[in-house]
């Protein structure tokens, strides 16, 4: 186990080396404690992670602020991704989630700042306040008929009263959720598009399936 804020201030830390990665996974982090630096397995470089079959939910903690991982594969069994698991994974460039996954937690991936484009899984009803902010390379969402809880600030640049975040959809929930942030939606026959203007200025799309 390692306790909440262990590694809090540790900002000039650029390297974790461990040895046992299985072990490493499987250590219970508290609260948002979270490393800030490449990991080294064997002294090598983890640049790719590939969750174990038969894992239900990833956690927060082992791969927060890993800044080496490039690409994640996680299998059919995952259902959650729970709150801070990949943030500030800022090299993340790839990740295949399965039609399993159910929930992407809060901040889950805030901070990716590599990611440059998401598909949500057709399965996933849930995704939680901040889940993709502050990933500023992220130019293309794609989101399922079967969200039906999107919370605030879930994007990059879009806040409740943003008057750029523009959503083409029919999806009822979806256009509920526009209503209450004040939010302009379409009703588009066509595969459905948001445009979100950035905090860099760039435009990203997000397309509602």
């Amino acid at each position: 186990e390692i306790d909440y804020g262990v590694f809090e201030g540790c900002d000039s830390l650029k390297r974790i080396n461990i040895s046992d990665w299985e072990k490493w996974y499987n250590i219970e982090f508290g609260g948002q404690t979270k490393l800030h630096g490449d990991l080294y397995v064997n002294g090598k470089k983890l640049t790719e992670v590939v969750i174990q079959d038969g894992e239900t939910e990833i956690s927060s903690g082992p791969l927060s602020g890993i800044t080496s991982i490039k690409k994640v594969t996680i299998p059919d069994s995952v259902i959650y991704i729970w709150d801070y698991a990949f943030e500030e994974c800022s090299g993340l460039e790839t990740v295949d989630m399965p039609d399993s996954l159910s929930l992407i937690g809060e901040y889950a991936f805030s901070g990716c700042g590599s990611l440059t484009d998401i598909t949500i899984p057709a399965g996933v009803k849930t995704i939680r306040e901040g889940a993709f902010s502050e990933c500023g390379s992220l130019t293309d969402i794609t989101v399922p008929d079967s969200v039906t809880s999107l919370e605030g600030g879930v994007f990059p640049g879009s806040y409740e009263d943003s008057a750029d975040f523009i959503v083409f959809t029919h999806n009822p929930y979806v256009k509920k959720i526009c209503r209450l942030s004040k939010v302009a939606y379409f009703d588009k026959t066509a595969p459905s598009i948001a445009k979100i203007t950035s905090h860099n200025g760039s435009d990203i799309r997000v397309h509602f399936d």
